[in-house]
């Protein structure tokens, strides 16, 4: 079977790598801090418009009422020297009244039931400005004999001005929109650069106290030293698991083998005793055989939690065989489940070709032999039926379906069934789980009214 070049993302750029992965999540930094400055150009350029739109109406208006308070006072000394002027006759005021002054310095004058409602003041001796448009203005006053006076007329000057002070404000605007947004993004990428760059140490494995953010003054220098002690914290850890696995595997295996030859010598040593009655020969060919047994499990398990930790990136997968593999397993396996008097049936749906796995084999092995052993351990009378698909495997057993908290809680480390002749450790279906997640494979549990199902997902086909 020929290795399979998996592809890695460890040889892409980590930093456009970790940006394209914020942005795509709406959590980039950097977008955030160039959407808040540009948020605050526009509430800056509201303010200020708003601002500058205020002073510039107080202002008008004042200017607009000083201008034109000189006019209505001329008029309205004018319509009471016409009145004295006519001693009361009305048609003689009228021909001296100041509204032809009034049209020759261009604006309109109303009196009494002649000034518009809108233009009405609120207070006598009090002037009122009326703003109609943005050069057109009227305004009234009222005397202490209840004569009203109005004059409105046009200012275009005003209207100019208005006109400039808002293509300045235009441009002040954009201006600072464009400030806030080129400011936005020179500070977020000087703020996220830092950041990125020690993300890619992390990943990469790259020691973050060779960094220069841990020389940094600021929160960011803080963050990396934080990171730098926790990285030596971890490497002291990783050092000390590594010399205890390498001490375990050494001290352990060693003995395994001396055992498991030692159980060798003795079986072939009974078998060819003379004098020794075939009772306690078997008896002890049996206990031979237990022995011989458990220590093939040892040292099955002993390579399996060696394997498990290692990373998942160190491991080494290749193309497996599944028929072959499960093949072997049922071999090993029916006869014990014979003995307990189970029906060990095998049945394979995926059709004539073969059926081929990416992984690890000392892992899949120990997954089948796991499933197998747990569902003929639990499984009192009956069957336990394994089903070998295209993209994975399935093993039932006719034990008493479990509930939905069993199921939820049986992958857990050191979960014990209670059903069946005897318990086990608690780590069979934990050590499967562990597997199947550093090949990148699935495993899940099922019940119904017949039993118990576990299936397994192969993930990465060939």
């Amino acid at each position: 079977m020929s290795r399979v070049d998996l592809p890695s993302h460890r040889r892409t750029d980590f930093s456009a790598s970790l940006q394209d992965e914020a942005d795509e999540n709406g959590g980039s930094i950097r977008r955030r801090v160039f959407a808040a400055f540009f948020l605050l150009a526009l509430i800056c350029g509201g303010i200020f418009g708003g601002a500058l739109y205020a002073v510039y109406d107080t202002v008008s208006s004042r200017l607009v009422q000083w201008h034109m308070e000189p006019v209505l006072r001329m008029l309205i000394a004018s319509d009471q020297d016409a009145r004295r002027f006519s001693g009361g006759d009305e048609a003689e005021h009228d021909a001296h009244f100041g509204g032809k002054l009034a049209a020759a310095m261009g604006v309109r004058l109303y009196k009494d039931a002649e000034v518009p409602l809108p233009y009405r003041p609120y207070t006598p001796e009090r002037y009122q400005l009326t703003r109609i448009a943005s050069d057109h203005y009227a305004l009234s006053f009222a005397t202490d004999d209840g004569d009203l006076y109005v004059i409105e007329g046009r200012i275009e000057d005003f209207a100019q001005v208005g006109a400039i002070l808002g293509r300045v404000f235009g441009v002040f605007f954009l201006f600072c929109v464009v400030l806030s947004l080129a400011s936005g993004a020179v500070l977020s990428r000087q703020l996220t650069s830092p950041l990125l760059a020690l993300a890619r140490r992390v990943r990469e494995g790259e020691p973050v106290s060779a960094s220069p953010l841990c020389h940094r003054k600021d929160e960011l220098g803080f963050l990396a030293r934080a990171f730098a002690r926790r990285e030596a914290e971890l490497s002291d850890y990783l050092a000390r698991e590594q010399a205890f696995t390498g001490d375990v595997s050494h001290e352990l295996r060693t003995p395994l083998t001396v055992l498991r030859s030692g159980v060798e010598i003795l079986e072939d040593f009974t078998r060819d005793a003379e004098g020794m009655s075939p009772a306690r020969k078997g008896a002890i060919l049996s206990t031979l055989e237990r022995m011989q047994r458990t220590g093939r499990d040892m040292a099955e398990t002993l390579g399996t939690m060696l394997l498990l930790a290692r990373r998942p990136a160190h491991l080494e997968l290749r193309d497996l065989d599944m028929d072959e593999l499960m093949a072997a397993q049922m071999d090993f396996w029916r006869p014990v489940a014979e003995r307990k008097g189970l029906e060990l049936v095998f049945v394979r749906t995926a059709g004539e070709d073969a059926v081929s796995a990416v992984g690890n084999a000392e892992l899949a092995a120990m997954i089948v032999k796991n499933l197998l052993e747990n569902a003929v351990r639990y499984t009192e009378s009956g069957y336990v039926r394994v089903e070998l698909e295209e993209s994975g495997l399935c093993v039932r057993n006719s034990a008493p379906p479990l509930d939905e908290e069993a199921r939820r809680r049986i992958f857990e480390r050191g979960e014990r069934g209670t059903s069946g002749a005897s318990s086990g450790s608690g780590l069979g279906l934990s050590l499967a789980l562990r597997a199947c997640k550093h090949m990148g494979w699935r495993i899940t549990c099922e019940s119904d009214a017949e039993g118990n199902a576990f299936r397994v997902g192969f993930g990465r086909r060939v």
